[in-house]
């Protein structure tokens, strides 16, 4: 009897794992000349919050977010903290005083990586993973 006694915990330790890699429902992947490699989630915060215009090299720092989806909505909550509405009422309002230049919305995976490939400091995030021959780069998160 004593040998099923950490039968559950041991199949609770298995769920959390499971449940945390189906969390992650998106990669952040940059333009390839980004110096960066890994991004804490604070400095990430920060950048999708346009309180951070440059990467440590000085080069500046060009956004792109995805109109809608499942990647959008994970990486906003997970990273940011906010709902998607929240998130755009957020940018319209610091576009509008003149404290930032909103993100660069895109419709989709393809022309995500598009966009960063062709953008020198561009970062982005994507609900698939990119091609190796794509110009971007994953950002790991620390």
């Amino acid at each position: 009897m004593k040998q099923y006694a950490f039968m559950p915990l041991i199949i609770l330790i298995f769920l959390s794992a499971s449940l945390y890699t189906l969390s992650a429902d998106y990669f952040i992947i940059a333009n390839e000349n980004v110096p960066e490699n890994k991004i804490d989630r604070q400095r990430l915060r920060d950048i999708f919050l346009g309180n951070t215009g440059n990467w440590d090299n000085g080069g500046r720092i060009i956004l792109a977010t995805l109109r809608r989806g499942k990647a959008r909505d994970s990486f906003l909550s997970d990273i940011i903290g906010r709902t998607s509405a929240q998130f755009d009422r957020y940018w319209k309002e610091k576009a509008f005083t003149g404290k930032g230049i909103a993100p660069k919305i895109l419709e989709n995976d393809e022309s995500m990586i598009d966009f960063i490939a062709s953008n020198d400091g561009a970062i982005g995030y994507t609900d698939t993973m990119p091609e190796e021959d794509s110009k971007v780069k994953i950002i790991k998160i620390d």
